[in-house]
């Protein structure tokens, strides 16, 4: 019967594989739910990729 410490030992690298894959997952959905979002309020005008004419930027361009 193996100690817990030997459990632990062989389960942990495991565990700790998962947990990274899962996060990298999660944060990769988030990048690309949050780029569709900003998209499509780029299209409907609530973010502008120029600024509205009538704002002075003293010659300022991009």
């Amino acid at each position: 019967m193996p100690t817990p410490r030997e459990v632990l030992k062989d389960y942990l690298p495991v565990v700790f594989d998962l947990v990274k894959t899962t996060s990298l997952v999660v944060i990769a959905a988030s990048g690309i739910h949050l780029g569709y979002h900003v998209h499509e309020m780029t299209h409907e005008g609530v973010i502008w990729r120029d600024p509205p004419a009538d704002i002075d930027h003293s010659g300022h361009s991009h």
